[in-house]
């Protein structure tokens, strides 16, 4: 008689699994225990003085709901201007400005080089309108033959065609690359997904700084340029955008990567605490000092999402309202880890 094992091999593994669930875990010592756990709700409080309060220069600002415009850091990279942008006219450097700084330095070889082939193909010309005319000076004396005058106009010729030649190779490499090399006037190109380019403003003025450069450190004041032919990257689905800015000639490196923040179009109210007031830790994370009674402060984290003049908006942090530090904020944060005075 054929029957099926399934069931009772079913039966048996769940007999074994009941049979263990009544069963105490083992004692012995845990892997690991937390003693007293403090919800970060539940921070130090620190109480002052109000000599103290006074002696530090504690200000408080109150967390606000601001409509403020709205800005967003993208990266961008240090290059040269592209020749003839601004003009309309087109050169190798405006077709192709994703170029490295090494592949400029290749072009600025290739011109020159260029350079020279014109500058040997005018002399070639030269000896070979002396030559011409030397055969035909000949044949009006009755020295020299016909075949040597239409020798000479055949070389002639070729002289001609040589420097032409010369010329057009040397206009397809555009404008000479190294006349820029020293100019205090540098771009900067920021590849911005093409998704987000319709919530950028039109004619927007960018602010640029280092990529370690902390929310609200100076920024340096872009122009928006428009170049003849846009450049992107397909894989990448970006679009090129372009600022001028002046700057000394050791503000920027070439190629270097910085930060560029550009206003966004529409405003929105979000929630605002003065940038003043925040403060970073060792590990990254931002805190607010919030008063919490006469003379008594305690951290809070915030999340700032981005800063716009003196003000932070932030997606988490003390609600509306609420009384923050922005005077005497490291000093607070010191005395809360026993490192100030």
């Amino acid at each position: 008689m054929r029957y099926s094992i399934l069931p009772t091999l079913f039966a048996a593994s769940f007999a074994s699994l009941t049979a263990g669930a009544g069963e105490k875990p083992a004692s012995g010592p845990q892997p690991a225990m937390v003693s007293n756990p403090v919800p970060e709700s539940d921070l130090t409080t620190i109480t002052l003085t109000s000599q103290a309060e006074k002696r530090l220069g504690i200000e408080l600002r109150p967390v606000e709901k601001k409509t403020i415009k709205r800005s967003r850091t993208f990266g961008g990279d240090i290059i040269l201007p592209l020749i003839g942008a601004a003009g309309g006219d087109e050169s190798i450097y405006s077709l192709f400005p994703n170029m490295t700084p090494a592949e400029m330095v290749s072009v600025a070889g290739l011109q020159v080089d260029a350079d020279a082939v014109i500058k040997k193909a005018a002399l070639d010309l030269e000896a070979a309108q002396i030559a011409f005319k030397r055969a035909e000076g000949l044949l009006n004396n009755n020295a020299g033959t016909a075949k040597d005058v239409d020798d000479a106009r055949a070389a002639l010729q070729l002289a001609e065609a040589a420097v032409a030649a010369a010329k057009t190779r040397r206009d397809l490499l555009g404008e000479p690359v190294l006349q820029s090399v020293n100019r205090s006037l540098v771009w900067v190109r920021v590849p911005v997904y093409v998704g987000d380019l319709q919530r950028i403003q039109k004619d927007a003025v960018a602010e640029i700084g280092g990529l370690a450069d902390r929310p609200g450190a100076p920024k340096i004041k872009g122009t928006r340029v428009k170049v003849p032919m846009s450049s992107s990257t397909a894989g990448t689905a970006t679009a090129d955008l372009y600022f001028a800015l002046e700057v000394a000639e050791d503000s920027f490196q070439l190629g270097q990567r910085v930060g560029v923040t550009l206003p966004l179009t529409g405003s929105g109210e979000e929630l605002t605490v003065p940038w003043a007031a925040v403060v970073t830790d060792i590990n990254g994370g931002q805190w607010v000092y919030k008063n919490i009674g006469p003379q008594k402060y305690q951290r809070h984290r915030v999340q700032v999402r981005y800063v716009t003049g003196e003000n932070a908006a932030i997606a988490s942090g003390p609600e509306a309202g609420a009384q923050v530090a922005v005077n005497g904020v490291i000093e607070l944060f010191g005395t809360e880890f026993g490192i100030g005075k």
